[in-house]
């Protein structure tokens, strides 16, 4: 849908939309970091983010069972990585469906 919406778009247009529809990383793991699944949510993985925010909640009840003391810290890291990895991956399938793609589609140099 976005290849179609910039198929003709000036290239400094491109990058304006770039630079406002790419995910700020340091947002999305600060937003992890205060609370499991909300980086996700900030991504746009919402069903994601939020199981993942049950579950860490879940977890933190554990603590008093002591099960919790393991799994907790291990769902908030894990939240804090893949919402990094997620960031970082929507902003490179961004850039390459904006520049990447067009620059290859149809033009052989003839």
């Amino acid at each position: 849908m976005i290849k179609e919406l910039v198929k003709d778009v000036d290239k400094g247009y491109k990058i304006i939309y770039y630079e406002m529809k790419k995910k700020n990383i340091g947002i999305t793991v600060l937003l992890s970091f205060l609370l499991p699944g909300l980086g996700h949510i900030y991504i746009g993985c919402i069903i994601r983010g939020i199981i993942i925010s049950i579950v860490f909640t879940v977890s933190v009840f554990l603590c008093l069972l002591l099960i919790g003391l393991l799994t907790t810290p291990l769902i908030w890291i894990y939240s804090i990585y893949d919402s990094y990895r997620l960031a970082k991956d929507y902003n490179t399938k961004l850039f390459k469906i904006l520049f990447v793609d067009q620059e290859n589609s149809g033009e052989t140099g003839f």
